[in-house]
């Protein structure tokens, strides 16, 4: 973990003006990563985004996931809370500060752990629970992004 924290100050995540925490209209075309250690989990969503519209890129773990949205910059982080190397909620504390406008990141969790939400929600994302619900959750966490996602949305189920 310290390797990785020392790797990503040497990236500069906290760099003013990196752009990532900036809030972006999605129209034609957005970005759209997708991170978890799960590569079905990974190949099951990138599938759903591909029919949303996203061009996605996909990453394996917490390091890579930082090292892609540092270097790529994608309209919407879409990421796992467990991972190998650097876990979700630590890449979303390194990406976004108080200095920030607020990002489009949507983490996803398995926990029903109030602590674990409740780092979700001071990091300033959309967090969505696997389960029952996932699908719909998501869905709304994506229109919460962009209300124009809602025609994207309801067009691939």
């Amino acid at each position: 973990m310290r390797q990785a924290a020392r790797l990503i100050d040497a990236f500069g995540a906290r760099a003013p003006g990196d752009g990532f925490g900036q809030v972006r209209a999605l129209t034609q075309a957005p970005s759209l990563l997708v991170a978890d250690d799960d590569a079905e989990v990974v190949e099951l969503l990138s599938n759903y985004f591909v029919r949303l519209g996203f061009n996605v890129d996909t990453a394996s773990d917490g390091l890579q996931a930082f090292l892609k949205v540092t270097r790529v910059k994608p309209n919407v982080l879409v990421i796992d809370v467990n991972m190998p190397e650097l876990d979700g909620l630590s890449v979303c504390s390194h990406l976004l500060d108080a200095d920030r406008a607020p990002a489009n990141v949507i983490i996803i969790t398995g926990s029903k752990n109030q602590h674990t939400l409740r780092r979700c929600e001071r990091v300033g994302t959309y967090h969505v629970r696997k389960g029952p619900e996932f699908w719909k959750d998501l869905d709304a966490a994506l229109m919460g992004i962009d209300p124009l996602m809602a025609h994207r949305i309801k067009g691939a189920h």
